[in-house]
């Protein structure tokens, strides 16, 4: 049984430099772009970079990745005015705020995480293995 497939607009990335994924036809929902029949990414226009801004910081806290991920998909619509405004508005998560923890809450940290807590670990080696996995 032969399934029909689809191409989907997908970020690109370096895994994926075409910026679409193919998936089954049934699969496919409203909150999927479709890719043109030429395999073309349709094109973005200065609404959809805005509505991308708009939506700043969100979750992001790597200013070059959204910078980097932005101009590779909305191209010479992205100008310096806009990576200054994404630089503004995204920032890196503070570093000091994990140096505030008590044991407890490093260890729930960790957990969540999913690192291992080596056995004896003082506070200071929780403290370096959180802030080791937030810089990663």
């Amino acid at each position: 049984m032969q399934c029909e497939t689809v191409k989907v607009v997908s970020p690109v990335s370096e895994g994926n430099p075409l910026g679409f994924i193919v998936i089954n036809k049934s699969d496919l929902t409203d909150e999927h772009e479709l890719f043109d029949e030429d395999g073309r990414r349709p094109v973005a226009t200065r609404a959809d970079l805005d509505a991308a801004l708009a939506s700043l910081p969100g979750e992001y806290t790597d200013a070059e990745y959204v910078v980097t991920q932005m101009r590779a998909y909305f191209g010479g619509l992205f100008t310096a005015d806009d990576e200054s405004h994404v630089r503004s508005l995204v920032k890196s998560k503070d570093k000091s705020q994990s140096g505030a923890l008590n044991v407890e809450q490093l260890k729930a940290a960790l957990t969540e995480k999913a690192i291992e807590i080596p056995d004896g670990a003082k506070k200071a080696d929780l403290q370096a293995l959180l802030d080791a996995s937030n810089q990663g």
